[in-house]
């Protein structure tokens, strides 16, 4: 019997076994890649969330400042014209259309019934006060837990100004 030698043998053992040595490996770097992609895209989507909140309650106070503004303006143009501010009327008109451009999700008159749009503003006309739907109800803190939406009311604080306060308190989180 003729004894082969290690070094003779090791060529066949490598392509017998290192085959499904291979495998196993990328299997496992594949599985290792999966759970580092994994963890990552967790991370990445909680982040994308956190800026969409922000980013709409950036876009809420942005439009809030510039109603506030546009009504200031209107208040102060008809003082120049030697109008008579009636604040009871005033307080009764939609200050959307005193806007240059409505803001987006403008979606005018407060439906009475329906669905209302999530990221929508709206003139309620029977309350006089604006209404904001958030896109998100639970980016805002609302102190009654049935309220879904924003609501603003246009308060006068002096010759040609205005503001707008809140008719139902929420705080954003």
């Amino acid at each position: 019997m003729h004894l082969i030698s290690t070094t003779q043998q090791l060529p066949f053992y490598r392509a017998r076994y290192s085959h499904h040595f291979m495998q196993g490996v990328s299997a496992l770097k594949f599985t290792l890649v999966l759970i580092i992609m994994s963890v990552m895209s967790y991370f990445l989507m909680q982040g994308l969330i956190f800026i969409q909140g922000k980013s709409e309650r950036r876009a809420f106070e942005d439009n809030h400042a510039a109603l506030e503004r546009a009504i200031s303006y209107e208040l102060m143009s008809r003082g120049t014209r030697g109008e008579t501010i009636m604040p009871d009327k005033l307080l009764k008109e939609n200050p959307f259309q005193w806007l240059a451009s409505k803001p987006l999700g403008w979606s005018g008159i407060y439906p009475a019934s329906g669905q209302k749009k999530s990221g929508a503003w709206y003139w309620d006309n029977k309350k006089n006060e604006i209404v904001y739907v958030p896109k998100d109800p639970s980016l805002i803190n609302f102190d009654d837990e049935k309220q879904s939406e924003i609501r603003l009311r246009l308060s006068l604080i002096g010759q040609g100004q205005a503001t707008l306060l809140a008719a139902n308190k929420y705080q954003w989180k």
